[in-house]
C-alpha cells in the first residue's frame, strides 16, 4: 500500500482511500491510516500529505520493480480520472493541485507528453509560471531522467 501511496505527489484520506479500494481492496481499509499516520507521511495542510522526496523516489523505483511498468501507466490514468472527476473547484490551490498531479501522472506514464506540454508552457515566458513548474520538475527527476529527458530538469 505504500508503494502505491508514493504515486501522488500529494495524498489525502479520500485520495489513498480510492487507492486501497482501487488496488488492494482484499487489504483490512485501516491500512490507509497506517499509511497517513506512519513516519512515511508529512502533513502538509488540512487532510493533505505528503511523502518526503527521497522516500517517495525508492518507494517507487520499490513499485516499479515489484509491479512493473503497467502498474504505473495503471496508477497514471487512476489519478488523472481521480482530479478529473474530484479537483473540479476554480479556486488556484485546487487548479493547482491538480495540475500537480496531472503532471506527476504524465512524468511516469507519457513522459513525451509531459514534455511537450512542458514546452508550450515555457514558450509563455510567464515568470511565475516557469518557477513553479521549475519547481514541480525538481521532485520527478527519476522518470525524466529514465525517458532521457534531462534537458528538462536543467
Amino acid at each position: 500500500m505504500a508503494l502505491h501511496a508514493a504515486f501522488p505527489l500529494a495524498l489525502t484520506p479520500d485520495l489513498l482511500y480510492q487507492i486501497w479500494a482501487n488496488f488492494f481492496p482484499e487489504a483490512p481499509w485501516t491500512a490507509v491510516a497506517h499509511v497517513l499516520l506512519s513516519r512515511l507521511c508529512r502533513q502538509v495542510g488540512y487532510e493533505m500529505y505528503e511523502i518526503e522526496i527521497s522516500d517517495r523516489n525508492l518507494l517507487l523505483r520499490e513499485l516499479k520493480k515489484k509491479f512493473g511498468q503497467q502498474r504505473l501507466d495503471e496508477l497514471g490514468e487512476f489519478l488523472l480520472d481521480y482530479v478529473a472527476q474530484r479537483l473540479t473547484e476554480d479556486d488556484a490551490d485546487t487548479q493547482d493541485l491538480r495540475e500537480a498531479q496531472e503532471w506527476t501522472a504524465l512524468a511516469y506514464t507519457k513522459p513525451s507528453e509531459m514534455a511537450e506540454a512542458l514546452q508550450k508552457r515555457v514558450e509563455q515566458e510567464e515568470l511565475s509560471e516557469m518557477l513553479r513548474l521549475a519547481s514541480l520538475i525538481e521532485t520527478l527527476p527519476e522518470p525524466l531522467v529514465e525517458a532521457g529527458l534531462q534537458p528538462i530538469l536543467i
